[in-house]
């Protein structure tokens, strides 16, 4: 199929530009507003299509080169083209737009947005976990956009760095279990005190032997560990770190 070319009228709040051609509306991965770009289709639906960006034809100033060299595999993230000052304002104008639309905002109303660091910020997060011997073992990582792959993550820029650095590690503790293959999940947590917080979402009860295995591990790299083998009430505090002392 041969490329097509549009301009970019519009952002989604997961990254994906919004272009008319021929009265159908369509989402690009990759574009950016105010881009003339060429793409080709990746998907059909009644009232819409989705495209994959093929080449930036003429490119919107806020665009840089992402630092993550995984960045438009691993769905951990959508917004690293775009420079920090344009992610703040592209997320401000589709928020505004939503309200806008439910009328209960208009932009006279609006206040200075509140932003943090641009990287090393986000304190939560659900790893994927799956084994795969045809790529060496066990992968940790977030999901591939729009799939339930793995990408193998060692690090992660928009992690906060005590989680990111626990991730080098994951793999290997996973594949000493003695049910790799019925762990499928972790889910990681940065409290306000800098504390780490992982529960190991399991599909079975784990063993004693796995249940110490855990806690040593919590233990050594000074993290809270809990296990979950169901819902909520399975739950298990394997180890947790002394709480900090209060002081004024």
């Amino acid at each position: 199929m041969q490329p097509i070319e549009a301009q970019i009228e519009s952002f989604t709040h997961d990254g994906r530009g919004v272009a008319r051609v021929d009265n159908k509306v369509w989402f690009i991965e990759g574009a950016l507003p105010g881009e003339q770009v060429s793409f080709c289709q990746s998907g059909k639906r009644r009232s819409f299509n989705h495209g994959v960006l093929q080449k930036v034809i003429h490119p919107a100033a806020d665009r840089v080169v992402p630092q993550c060299p995984v960045f438009g595999i691993c769905g951990g993230c959508a917004l690293q083209h775009v420079n920090l000052v344009g992610q703040v304002r592209l997320k401000q104008q589709f928020l505004v737009e939503q309200l806008a639309r439910a009328g209960v905002l208009s932009e006279e109303k609006l206040a200075k947005p509140i932003t943090g660091p641009g990287w090393a910020y986000r304190r939560k997060a659900r790893l994927g976990v799956r084994l795969v011997p045809k790529k060496g073992g066990i992968l940790v990582g977030f999901r591939e956009r729009h799939k339930s792959y793995i990408t193998p993550l060692d690090t992660c820029l928009v992690l906060d760095q005590s989680v990111a650095s626990l991730l080098p590690g994951l793999p290997a503790l996973v594949e000493s279990l003695s049910c790799p293959s019925r762990l499928p999940q972790i889910e990681v947590a940065v409290g306000d005190g800098g504390r780490v917080a992982l529960v190991f979402r399991t599909l079975e009860p784990l063993l004693k032997n796995d249940l110490l295995r855990l806690t040593d591990y919590g233990r050594v790299k000074d993290v809270a560990v809990y296990c979950q083998f169901a819902g909520p009430d399975s739950i298990n505090c394997l180890h947790s770190p002394d709480p900090p002392v209060l002081h004024y």
